[in-house]
């Protein structure tokens, strides 16, 4: 199939573009179609990540615009496709618990179900639907905690704020979240 897309011109930038977006996860539905998402190039403007889909044919179309830093991409046992969104990144990288998970419709509309995870990058669904989140694996020096990661689990993907995460953790822990 022809190449994947390559090229998010930034509005801060006058449409240049400082370095070049990179494809971070695949996967495909029930009907074969293989959708891949991207993390933009630097400087990372929130709402410069997309997913795209590839059909059988080799034609790339976009599908989900409007995302931000994304790192990893699956579909649930719901039927629902979910991305993982890093952070949002600011003039000293990336802001401590701005990560996400975000659910991404047919349409390809999207909407937060878990905000303000620190640097989530991977999400694994188990058989019932919950959710393993990877966090905190890419924090920079001296960001406290400082290299420290861990996987949270959610029971479901509802919308809700992500647990406050400790200061220090001794070593990688699991959270659980289930609903009452």
């Amino acid at each position: 199939f022809d190449p994947l897309p390559g090229v998010f011109p930034s509005e801060l930038y006058g449409g240049e573009l400082l370095a070049q977006p990179v494809p971070t996860s695949v996967t495909f539905d029930s009907m074969g179609t293989l959708y891949v998402s991207f993390l933009s190039g630097a400087p990372f403007v929130p709402g410069n990540a997309k997913v795209v889909t590839v059909a059988e044919d080799g034609t790339v179309s976009d599908f989900a615009t409007g995302l931000t830093m994304l790192t990893d991409l699956k579909y649930a046992p719901d039927g629902n496709l979910y991305a993982v969104q890093f952070a949002i990144f600011g003039q000293q990288g990336p802001e401590f618990n701005s990560g996400a998970v975000v659910r991404i419709l047919p349409d390809g509309s999207h909407e937060v179900v878990v905000a303000g995870l620190p640097n989530p990058t991977s999400i694994a669904f188990d058989a019932d639907g919950g959710a393993y989140v990877t966090i905190n694996g890419a924090n920079p020096p001296g960001l406290v905690p400082e290299g420290i990661g861990g996987v949270v689990y959610y029971a479901d993907m509802t919308e809700r704020e992500a647990l406050p995460m400790p200061e220090m953790q001794p070593e990688p822990q699991m959270e659980t979240t289930e609903e009452s």
